[in-house]
């Protein structure tokens, strides 16, 4: 005798697989998997690419400290000027530097003791980036050189007109080409 035929509703499937939207669902979970992973190494390689512009721009500015503090006349070569910066790892970097000095004593006390040593700030500001599209990057570095004054009527007479003098030659010069920084933090 022939089996009893079922409805075809009642009938219960033996196929195995995924339906159509099960299908659609997966995908779209991975491809949202794979936007997030691309957003996180795109944001990864803009941080290392910020991180080697300041070990950069840190570099400069000490090199130029060097520099300065290699010279007991404050004298500096100008390797650039603000027209043409230095470019390193395609990014441009100017420097400026200013030497003043530091008044540790009165000018009565100076004279009285006829004092010949000078405490001098040397600050370096580096910059770059800075265009339509990204905002302008600084780096600062300050230090201290504690030096012999050529002239110590010019050194009173350099506290008598305040400030720094444009110029890297000679006993507290103030500004040199260039721009570069590093003691007093980073800022951007």
């Amino acid at each position: 005798m022939a089996p009893a035929k079922t409805p075809a509703h009642a009938r219960i499937s033996t196929q195995s697989g995924f339906t159509l939207m099960e299908v659609v669902v997966a995908m779209m979970l991975v491809g949202i998997g794979f936007a997030m992973a691309l957003s996180a190494m795109s944001g990864s390689l803009r941080l290392s690419q910020r991180a080697l512009e300041y070990d950069n721009a840190m570099l400069l500015a000490n090199s130029k400290l060097d520099e300065i503090l290699a010279s007991p006349t404050y004298d500096v070569v100008e390797e650039t000027s603000s027209d043409t910066p230095d470019v390193y790892g395609g990014v441009a970097y100017s420097y400026r530097i200013e030497i003043n000095p530091v008044p540790i004593l009165t000018r009565e006390q100076r004279k009285l003791l006829k004092s010949e040593m000078t405490l001098n700030e040397i600050h370096i500001v580096v910059h770059w980036g800075g265009n339509e599209e990204t905002v302008s990057r600084v780096y600062e570095l300050t230090a201290y050189r504690l030096s012999k004054s050529t002239n110590l009527q010019d050194d009173l007479d350099d506290e008598e007109g305040g400030g720094s003098k444009d110029g890297a030659a000679g006993g507290n010069a103030g500004a040199a080409g260039g721009s570069s920084s590093a003691s007093g933090g980073t800022r951007s």
